[in-house]
């Protein structure tokens, strides 16, 4: 019997769940790392705002800090302005991969349809195949060049000449089609890249707007708690689950 590989037991309900069992402050941190897939909610702003140190305290006793309309509206906007760039960038690697696949499909196209009327015009597939494969290291200046002299000086005729133009066309857009391939893999391992990006720590702090040192000491202690809660939720539901045949 071929062995399965079973699915990750982690799930998006696996995560939600740790993170709304956390402390507020635990919350609030795990949002603002995967901000571009969860939201904080009201509640937390306005956690936020209440937890911002007050800039005018330098030392002593933190003053009472009172909570306006003009803070909470500040605290969203910083929300989302950092949203939407988490959004703009996801769109734009995404964008990148979309375009890049219909420009594969129009060069094949174009290739495909120079082949087709190569063949039209006598020439085998045998040729078609070589020339085809000959694309990389064609030079189409080179080749152009020398069409258009011996064009100019009725050396070849407009059959011939249409033949040598076709045989251009299908070369450069297999070129075309190599060239937008590899850019493709670069695309996509970039929107992967994009797709797992977490806010970085001055950009949490923006947000919140605290200290580094005690947003890096929430971190670890909320991180530390959430990857535990993780892993004994993923650990009872891959006990729960059927054995692996």
């Amino acid at each position: 019997m071929t062995p399965t590989l079973a699915s990750s037991p982690l799930t998006v309900d696996i995560i939600e769940e740790a993170i709304a069992n956390l402390p507020i402050q635990g919350r609030i941190i795990l949002r603002l790392l995967l901000l571009q897939y969860l939201d904080v909610t009201q509640d937390e702003i306005l956690f936020m705002v209440a937890d911002r140190p007050d800039p005018r305290c330098v030392s002593g006793k933190k003053p009472v800090t009172t909570m306006t309309q003009e803070s909470i509206m500040a605290m969203i906007d910083r929300r989302n302005e950092y949203r939407r760039r988490a959004r703009l960038r996801r769109e734009r690697t995404w964008l990148q991969c979309v375009a890049l696949e219909h420009l594969i499909k129009t060069a094949s196209a174009f290739a495909t349809r120079a082949a087709v009327l190569l063949t039209d015009r006598g020439v085998s597939s045998e040729t078609i195949a070589a020339l085809s494969a000959q694309a990389r290291s064609a030079v189409p200046s080179t080749t152009l060049r020398i069409l258009e002299q011996q064009w100019e000086k009725d050396e070849i005729s407009a059959e011939e000449y249409l033949k040598h133009r076709l045989v251009v066309e299908m070369q450069m857009q297999l070129r075309f089609v190599e060239r937008f391939r590899k850019r493709l893999v670069l695309a996509e391992r970039e929107r992967r890249t994009s797709d797992s990006t977490t806010l970085q720590d001055h950009e949490i702090g923006h947000i919140w707007g605290i200290p580094a040192g005690t947003l890096a000491a929430r971190k670890v202690k909320f991180l530390s708690q959430y990857l535990l809660a993780t892993q004994a939720r993923c650990s009872d539901t891959a006990g729960s689950g059927s054995p692996i045949p």
